[in-house]
């Protein structure tokens, strides 16, 4: 029971070059953009990420060298209170006036 081996026709031929090319072209395509991702945009990310991070680290360490008080500094001898000679004010008072003329 074996089969008998024919002979395929033109069109078979054909299309089996074509849908053999067109898996190789695939495949090309696919290498082409691994390559490219691997290539140009995954190192451009990289960078944006490590200018970002860099970013961040300096104003963290700007923050914390700004914010410790200073230790070779001399304190300033606090002097004695100013003391302020104030009169009293008047008291107004506002008596309300009549918006209009017109009886009521």
């Amino acid at each position: 029971m074996s089969k008998i081996q024919t002979k395929k026709t033109l069109f078979p031929k054909i299309n089996d070059q074509y849908q053999y090319h067109l898996k190789q072209l695939e495949k090309k395509r696919f290498h082409f953009k691994v390559r490219l991702i691997l290539t140009v945009i995954l190192p451009v990310f990289i960078f944006v990420v490590f200018i970002k991070a860099a970013n961040t680290f300096i104003r963290i360490k700007i923050r914390n060298l700004f914010s410790k008080p200073f230790h070779n500094c001399v304190p300033e001898k606090q002097g004695l209170p100013i003391p302020i000679q104030g009169e009293p004010v008047e008291k107004e008072t506002i008596h309300p006036q009549r918006v209009s003329d017109e009886p009521k």
